[in-house]
């Protein structure tokens, strides 16, 4: 897997534009199957799973992976070392969300725009944590969140996405895996693999 991963290391960002009038695939399994589309491609029997808490990983790699999903958009982020990706849909916040968050986190973070509040959630998803186990303190280093390193994406005018790491990130390659290449696949597939991604 090496070829797909140079040069310096670099972070791969799949993203696909979901089609609110199709119905072939699930948004649920949107992440699952472009994970898998893009290793058949290149020829790697790797597949998208979960552990008990809910955190993706990869089958039979040492790669980590992210993942997000806003509106029609789902974004996977895949690295050698461990990642976090955010994206959202842009839109005004009104000021006294913002107060009510700096409440809850605000031995973390302090956030005053959505740009910071993606950075905040990608960041939570690179040291493997949930939203609720940070309001409730239940997090002991507070500086847990220093020193992250992000990197912004522009994967589509109307979104804001971040990856955060704990290193530089040199090189980032983007792999638009269109809608209709997704449904192509799935219709290629025989019928009991292909049910895993239809909306039931």
């Amino acid at each position: 897997m090496s070829s797909l991963f140079s040069p310096n290391d670099s972070v791969w960002v799949l993203y696909a534009v979901h089609e609110e009038t199709q119905e072939l695939i699930s948004k649920k399994r949107m992440s699952a199957l472009m994970v898998e589309y893009f290793f058949n491609i290149h020829n790697k029997g790797i597949t998208l799973n979960k552990d008990n808490d809910g955190k993706p990983h990869l089958s039979d790699s040492n790669y980590k992976i992210s993942i997000s999903n806003s509106k029609n958009i789902t974004v996977c982020a895949i690295y050698s070392k461990e990642i976090g990706i955010d994206i959202e849909f842009k839109r005004k916040i009104d000021s006294a969300c913002f107060v009510f968050l700096n409440n809850i986190y605000s031995d973390y973070i302090s956030v005053a725009s959505l740009e910071e509040w993606v950075k905040f959630e990608s960041s939570l998803k690179l040291k493997g944590l949930k939203l609720e186990s940070v309001a409730k303190k239940k997090i002991s280093d507070i500086n847990i969140f220093k020193g992250i390193i992000y990197k912004e994406l522009f994967l589509d005018a109307n979104y804001v996405a971040f990856l955060s790491s704990d290193d530089p990130i040199d090189t980032v390659n983007y792999k638009n895996i269109s809608f209709n290449t997704l449904k192509n696949y799935v219709r290629d597939k025989n019928i009991s693999e292909a049910g895993r991604y239809i909306t039931s």
